[in-house]
């Protein structure tokens, strides 16, 4: 059994992964940062309004119409947004992958000037 149990009884799940810091962390990239001088908690009056409905309002209206009209995608249609789909995930790998190695690059660079700087 994952998780374990708190002092009520109840068994926790998911203690290594919490799903709703993920969601706060998104909520928080919907603030204002330009009025919010400290970046240290989520103002809910801060909050773009807007963004919060082109985010989630939209598609979850848009996505409410087409199940209320069962307008089906053909097979092609489905084919491009996967294709497009699998290009950006690719890409965003890619990203990670050279953040990664620019980060190994600084760091080996750092531990070779204090390196040096101990020698002298």
């Amino acid at each position: 059994m994952a998780g374990y149990i708190n002092r009520d009884g109840v068994v926790i799940m998911f203690t290594k992964i919490n799903v709703l810091q993920i969601f706060r962390d998104h909520l928080f990239t919907l603030t204002d940062s330009r009025r919010e001088k400290g970046w240290t908690k989520i103002m809910w009056n801060r909050i773009f309004w807007q963004d919060m409905a082109l985010f989630y309002f939209v598609p979850l209206v848009v996505g409410i119409l087409l199940a209320f009209f069962r307008v089906k995608p053909s097979g092609d249609v489905i084919n491009v947004g996967l294709i497009a789909l699998t290009i950006f995930v690719l890409l965003l790998i890619n990203v990670i992958f050279l953040i990664h190695s620019v980060l190994d690059t600084f760091r080996s660079r750092k531990t070779e000037n204090s390196e040096s700087e101990r020698k002298k």
